[in-house]
């Protein structure tokens, strides 16, 4: 209980001094309920508009998402909104999306990863000498090899 009531105590706080704090969010998850798929994802209008309305009393509020920065917007769409993306590389400000500094360094590391996670993960055409009968499910399905991280077929 003693948990529950610091925690309360430091909302007020916070609610009595606007001006110095930030309230900042995930999206997907928690503003916007998991969906089956990212493009049927949406932030709730009343959510919304709770938003809009601490961004007006507040320092800063800010969504965090793993998405792009821009797809973060689209999901909110409020301009008074800071918006961070790709988990934390991106911030979107004054209608530009920059790699925060800090990230810089890992950024041709991501880069590479992503470029050779497409080519590993890639859907592949079924082989015409797998038998007909196999279902394409395990066709497709592909296993670590080793230790190592090597992919097979």
């Amino acid at each position: 209980m003693a948990g529950r009531d610091e925690a309360w105590g430091r909302l007020k706080a916070w609610s009595e001094e606007p001006g110095s704090t930030a309230v900042l969010t995930d999206i997907d998850g928690t503003l916007a309920p998991i969906v089956p798929t990212p493009d049927m994802s949406e932030v709730p209008a009343e959510l919304r508009e709770l938003l809009r309305r601490l961004s007006e009393r507040y320092l800063l509020v800010a969504g965090i998402s793993g998405r792009k920065t821009e797809d973060a917007f689209d999901l909110i769409g409020l301009e008074d909104v800071v918006y961070f993306g790709n988990h934390g590389f991106e911030i979107l400000r004054d209608g530009e999306v920059e790699v925060i500094p800090e990230a810089l360094p890992y950024l041709e590391r991501v880069q590479e990863l992503e470029r050779r996670a497409k080519e590993e993960l890639a859907p592949r055409a079924p082989s015409s000498r797998r038998r007909a009968s196999r279902p394409p499910s395990t066709t497709a399905t592909r296993r670590p090899r080793s230790a190592s991280g090597a992919w097979s077929s």
